[in-house]
C-alpha cells in the first residue's frame, strides 16, 4: 500500500521539525500528526499530539490575508509547552 510507512519529505517548516508524509497526513514521528488546507473563504488545520493525546482542530472563515495555520499553531504550541511541564 502506498505510504503505508511515513516517508521523509525533507526540509523542516513550522510546526514540523522532521516532517514525514503518509496515509494522507503530515507526521512528526513520535511527536504529532495532522494536516492543513483550505479553499475560497475557508481554512482548516488539525493536529494531534501523541504524548498528551490532545488534538487541536481549527476551521475558519478567512480572507486571503488570514491563515488558519497561525491559529492552529498558537494552540498547538501552547499544548506542547504544557506537555513539557507535565
Amino acid at each position: 500500500a502506498m505510504y503505508e510507512q511515513p516517508v521523509a519529505v525533507g526540509d523542516s517548516f513550522p510546526p514540523w521539525q522532521d516532517p514525514h508524509y503518509g496515509r494522507g497526513l503530515m507526521v512528526e514521528p513520535g511527536r504529532m500528526y495532522g494536516h492543513n488546507g483550505g479553499g475560497p473563504g475557508y481554512s482548516a488545520a488539525c493536529f494531534h499530539l501523541l504524548n498528551s493525546g490532545a488534538t487541536v482542530c481549527v476551521l475558519c472563515r478567512v480572507t486571503p490575508a488570514q491563515t488558519h495555520l497561525e491559529v492552529a499553531l498558537e494552540k498547538l504550541l501552547a499544548l506542547a509547552a504544557q506537555e513539557k511541564l507535565d
